[in-house]
């Protein structure tokens, strides 16, 4: 299957090319999945969230290519119960509609579990390339006095390329990890390459951050 989203207004939830709200035992593979360019984050390639009383369980996206309009997400995985990410390959998308701000074009994010809760995460033996966040893996539920924390998160065997305007001065890493009870990052490959003019700001490859089970 191929699907490509359309330009997107910029609301409070970022729609895909493919879009499933609260869904469980959800496996998609072998897809060409595209979004097209925006000024600001309003669209990914595929989302899985919550709908209603109802979170997103058992989610798997496999042997996807991703294309990914400027500034735009690949995959965003919210409020997951279980979910693997694996054997992708997410890049900048090379012609697309919509309207992208000026300057160097890029992927806001390729790979993104994030919301409230996340049981077990993996994301395994995927190919990033273009973007200023890599994979970002981040669960934090801000009514509850102590942050909720995502069970195992294993992020193993990826390869990601960043593609960073010098004075790009939001969250910029090829790994990140927040608020997880047990964290693996292995057998990870980044790169950077620096675009535009400015003074250059500072990439992390790997970040760990928040608060922490007792395996890291």
């Amino acid at each position: 299957l191929r699907a490509q989203g359309a330009a997107q207004a910029i609301t409070g939830d970022l729609d895909g090319a493919l879009t499933f709200l609260g869904c469980t035992d959800v496996l998609v593979h072998d897809c060409a999945l595209t979004c097209a360019d925006g000024a600001q984050r309003a669209q990914a390639c595929l989302t899985a969230r919550p709908r209603a009383a109802r979170n997103a369980d058992r989610v798997r996206v496999e042997r996807c290519r991703l294309e990914v309009g400027a500034r735009q997400v690949g995959a965003l995985l919210i409020d997951t119960g279980a979910c693997r990410v694996s054997d992708n390959h997410v890049r900048l998308a090379l012609t697309t509609g919509g309207t992208p701000a000026p300057g160097p074009r890029f992927v806001g994010q390729g790979i993104v579990v994030a919301g409230a809760r996340a049981e077990t995460v993996q994301v395994l033996d995927n190919l990033v390339e273009d973007a200023v966040q890599g994979i970002h893996v981040g669960v934090s539920d801000p009514s509850t006095p102590q942050r909720e924390l995502a069970g195992e998160v294993v992020v193993l065997g990826n390869v990601v390329h960043l593609l960073v305007p010098a004075d790009y001065d939001r969250d910029r890493h090829a790994i990140f990890v927040g608020n997880a009870r047990s964290v693996h990052v292995k057998d990870t490959v980044a790169s950077l390459t620096r675009v535009g003019a400015g003074t250059p700001t500072l990439v992390e490859a790997i970040r760990v951050f928040g608060q922490l089970g007792p395996f890291v």
